[in-house]
């Protein structure tokens, strides 16, 4: 790659795929495909039954009391979403979200003709007070939450604030659907212990009374290349209904492929692997960023998952700012469309995990360039 005159984004939503052990991926495909005892369909209508197991072990040791036939197993978190807005909600309902929000997960909420009510965050997470406030206005179907390094913010709930969340959902009748893609991403090697899931926090704290349906996923952080993913719940009246939602039991071939691969693997010894990298390549973007020793820029530090939220100058609309720094190139994604309502204008998501931290450096020195550029004009 030509690192000079590259063309980096920062703007994406993906791990980078280098992470995952190509030729070890390529041979296990290779030994499914090969197996003729393997057919395209399940017959297991919620999905490979050993895939569950793993998964169902991995959501035991971080606490969630969920057996493998409380699992669907889903063609990626985009999929599963897709099919707990579709089947929890219907149109005209309300959905709680916390904002500034995904923007893909806003706009799937339109296109599904679901209301939005949208809370503000703060350092601990989404505001208690606001967000019971708009339950009892708008009496959402589901809350929408991802306490962990959520999009787009890197933001991370206190444990208090996912009680009080798992309170206030049970005290009002919401369905708390946990969107848990970076629960497993911590750069601490304890942050789950400290940090319960909300769907372990509920078995423990509401004792299972509490709706909550986990949307999750391994590889999407141990093998990007693939896209796999599951919907956990311990509340058999949600299940039933997801389950029967469901078009086709899901692809036993790539089921197969995730399940030998991630069988292969220590997994927690790979997620750790994976958050050093990650965690070595937030650093190189942070010290860009002070190197570029501008007060007028701010940013909290994430201590997991994959974004950086950027604030920027007053007055610095990041769409303008986006149009100058693709002419130098490099891209990011401006925050405004992460916001239910109108948007901070000056804002920008920063994805850390995409390149090597000396492609981060590169691309960060162009950016703050395009940044000082217009600074330097008021």
């Amino acid at each position: 790659m030509d690192e000079k005159n590259a063309v980096l984004s920062f703007g994406g939503h993906d791990l980078p795929m280098k992470r995952t052990d190509i030729a070890r991926l390529k041979e296990t495909a290779h030994q499914v495909w090969s197996d003729p005892a393997i057919g395209r369909n399940n017959s297991e209508w919620e999905g490979l039954l050993p895939y569950r197991r793993l998964i169902g072990d991995f959501l035991h040791a971080e606490g969630a009391q969920v057996e493998p036939e409380q699992l669907l197993l889903m063609e990626g978190t985009g999929e599963a979403v897709g099919l707990a807005l579709r089947t929890l909600a219907a149109p005209g309902d309300y959905v709680l979200l916390e904002q500034p929000a995904d923007d893909c997960i806003i706009s799937l909420c339109n296109r599904r003709g679901l209301l939005i009510a949208a809370a503000d965050s703060d350092g601990e997470g989404i505001v208690a007070e606001q967000a019971e406030r708009l339950i009892v206005r708008h009496r959402p179907k589901l809350m929408l939450a991802v306490p962990d390094f959520r999009n787009p913010t890197g933001g991370c709930w206190s444990l208090e604030r996912r009680r009080k969340m798992l309170q206030l959902c049970m005290a009002y009748g919401v369905t708390i659907v946990e969107h848990d893609l970076y629960g497993h991403t911590g750069f601490q090697s304890d942050h789950r212990r400290r940090y319960p899931s909300l769907l372990a926090l509920a078995s423990v704290q509401s004792g299972g009374s509490a709706t909550v349906v986990q949307i999750g996923s391994l590889t999407d952080t141990l093998a990007p290349v693939m896209r796999s993913a599951w919907i956990a719940t311990a509340n058999e009246q949600a299940l039933a209904v997801l389950r029967d939602a469901r078009q086709e039991s899901g692809d036993a071939i790539s089921q197969t492929i995730a399940y030998r691969y991630l069988e292969q693997l220590n997994i927690q010894h790979g997620l750790r692997q994976a958050a050093r990298g990650r965690r070595q390549r937030l650093t190189a973007m942070v010290r860009e960023l002070r190197h570029g020793n501008m007060s007028d820029l701010n940013w909290t530090l994430p201590e997991g998952g994959i974004y950086l939220w950027l604030g920027l100058p007053e007055g610095l609309d990041a769409d303008a700012l986006l149009r100058a720094s693709r002419a130098k190139g490099v891209t990011f994604h401006p925050g405004a469309s992460c916001y239910v309502h109108s948007g901070k204008r000056n804002t920008a998501r920063l994805n850390f995990a995409l390149h090597s931290p000396k492609l981060i450096a590169s691309g960060m020195q162009r950016l703050i360039e395009a940044i000082g550029e217009f600074t330097a004009r008021r």
